[in-house]
């Protein structure tokens, strides 16, 4: 059921590691993106994040991970 509900999501949604290595994607996100999901494997979530943004998404995803933090904007 959860693969299906990830395939045919009508928004993209990826999965990461406490790293930030995308370790898996859905095709939404690889069309929304234009990278296949073998390419979009090899990369982190900081390398398609605007380099404006990377300090603060950066912050984000370790408050995340620490749980001091359970959402972001």
């Amino acid at each position: 059921m959860f693969r299906a509900t990830f395939e045919g999501a009508a928004i993209g949604i990826l999965l990461s590691d406490d790293s930030g290595r995308v370790f898996k994607s859905n095709t939404t996100f690889q069309e929304m993106l234009g990278y296949s999901g073998e390419e979009l494997d090899r990369m982190t979530v900081f390398d398609f994040t605007h380099a404006e943004y990377i300090d603060y998404e950066r912050n984000l995803y370790q408050e995340v991970l620490s749980g001091e933090r359970t959402f972001s904007d």
